[in-house]
C-alpha cells in the first residue's frame, strides 16, 4: 500500500510540475520583455532572437522582406524591422493569423502587475492593465496610444471578447 501511495504521490508531483507555467514579464517603463531567461528590447536583433530561441518555425515576408519571425511551438512571434524587434506577439488562442504563432503560449503574460492568461478578456485588460488609453477598431482589435512612453499594447480577440493575441510594441529608450 505504501508503494502505491508513493507512486501516486510521485505521479501527482510530476503532473503538477509539468502543469506549472513560466511567466513572460513586460516592464512598461523600460520597454523590455523578459521571456524565460531572455530579455527582448527594441535593440534586440534577429541574430539575438535566433541565439536565444533557435531557428524560427517560419518567417513571413512583407513586401519581399523577412519581417515576422514565428516560433509556433513557443506561441511567440517577433515583428522585426529593419533587423531589430519592433513588436512581440503572444498567442493565447490561434485564430489563423499568418503573422502570429499557430499554437498557444504555455505561459502567462505579466504586464507590470497585471496577469494575462488564456481566459482573459479584452474588457478585463482595458479595466486593469497599467497601459491606459486603449482604443478599439472594429470588433476584433484594440490598441493603446502609441505616443505613450514604454510599450504599445495591441490586442486581438474573439467576438465573445476572449483574447487571441497580445502584441507588445517596443520603443527605443
Amino acid at each position: 500500500m505504501k508503494k502505491i501511495i508513493l507512486a501516486f504521490s510521485l505521479l501527482f508531483s510530476v503532473l503538477f510540475l509539468n502543469a506549472q507555467t513560466d511567466t513572460s514579464v513586460v516592464n512598461v517603463n523600460t520597454s523590455q520583455i523578459k521571456i524565460g531567461t531572455h530579455t527582448v528590447t527594441a535593440n534586440t536583433t534577429v541574430a539575438d532572437l535566433i541565439a536565444a530561441f533557435g531557428t524560427p518555425s517560419r518567417i513571413e515576408k512583407i513586401a519581399g522582406t523577412d519581417r515576422h519571425y514565428i516560433y509556433d511551438g513557443l506561441g511567440l512571434a517577433f515583428d522585426c524591422r529593419p533587423g531589430t524587434v519592433e513588436a512581440v506577439y503572444f498567442t493565447f488562442h490561434a485564430d489563423g493569423d499568418k503573422k502570429t504563432a499557430n499554437a498557444a503560449i504555455k505561459s502567462t503574460l505579466l504586464i507590470d502587475n497585471y496577469t494575462i492568461t488564456d481566459h482573459t478578456t479584452v474588457d478585463q485588460i482595458k479595466a486593469n492593465t497599467p497601459i491606459k488609453a486603449i482604443m478599439c477598431f472594429g470588433e476584433l482589435m484594440c490598441m493603446s496610444d502609441p505616443k505613450q512612453a514604454g510599450v504599445t499594447l495591441i490586442l486581438g480577440y474573439t467576438k465573445d471578447k476572449l483574447i487571441t493575441q497580445v502584441g507588445i510594441g517596443l520603443k527605443k529608450m
